[in-house]
């Protein structure tokens, strides 16, 4: 009798000291940030701003760029991609300051949403 009441408190501690088993372990499931994918590449864009303004962007190979309005150059400098993003360098001015742009994903029509750093965002689609 002793011997079995001492098998029955050994497995009663043994018992005690196990834990249950582990369920299922959730891990919160995050989504990883997607990286900027630039637009740009060599062509003519027409560009619209905010304010319903309308200019032609035109990308060189040779990485510089041209931007007009009605025909008449505004601006002109050096293009890149720079982590994902398009930049530009305007090559003198007062804005001479590189603007960089985080181009949305385009549209079935083409179009896409190029949004600067500081400012409005500006719809753009690749025309030639």
């Amino acid at each position: 009798m002793r011997m079995l009441a001492f098998c029955l408190v050994t497995a009663a501690l043994a018992a005690c000291g196990q834990s249950k088993p582990a369920g299922p372990v959730e891990v919160a499931a995050t989504e990883p940030e997607p990286q900027p994918t630039s637009q740009a590449s060599p062509g003519t864009y027409s560009v619209t701003e905010i304010d319903g303004t309308k200019m032609t962007s035109v990308l060189a190979a040779d990485h510089t760029y041209t931007n007009t309005v009605h025909g008449r150059m505004t601006e002109a400098g050096s293009w890149s991609i720079v982590g994902g993003r398009t930049c530009l360098t305007p090559s003198e001015g007062e804005g001479a300051v590189v603007r960089c742009y985080t181009d949305s994903t385009p549209a079935r029509d083409g179009t896409f949403t190029a949004t600067p750093d500081v400012g409005e965002p500006i719809t753009i689609k690749k025309i030639a």
